[in-house]
């Protein structure tokens, strides 16, 4: 299913500064929601078994992980038609055709744009 990836090369926007942000909000959003649930914070000792609760928690984030990533796919191969369409039409702007020639080339550069007429064909994502 998941093949050895490239290295990393410069991407378009830093990631720590805003997942620090999004990290912070959800987890007082989930305290938050532990002490209106269960009328007080997480603590420990409290008869539970925590490493039973973390792996049910990975589990269910592997699945909502394959969920995005078969959205993805499908939302990568519409834009790809979209791609193609537009780049068949003498009539767009420029500045339509240049936005399509820059999405073409990142999908390209970030392999997630290769094989996509076979994709297409085989109905594969879609």
């Amino acid at each position: 299913m998941m093949g050895r990836q490239p290295d990393p090369q410069k991407g378009r926007q830093s990631v720590p500064e805003q997942a620090l942000e999004w990290f912070n909000e959800m987890s007082a959003e989930a305290v938050r929601r532990g002490i209106e649930t269960y009328g007080g914070e997480l603590e420990t000792f409290n008869g539970r078994d925590p490493l039973m609760d973390g792996q049910e928690e990975i589990v269910d984030a592997y699945a909502y992980m394959s969920q995005a990533r078969m959205e993805a796919r499908r939302l990568r191969l519409l834009a790809l038609i979209l791609i193609h369409a537009i780049g068949c039409d003498d009539e767009c702007s420029e500045r339509i055709k240049e936005k399509a020639e820059n999405l073409r080339e990142a999908l390209a550069q970030s392999g997630l744009g290769k094989d996509w007429s076979d994709a297409l064909r085989s109905g594969e994502g879609v």
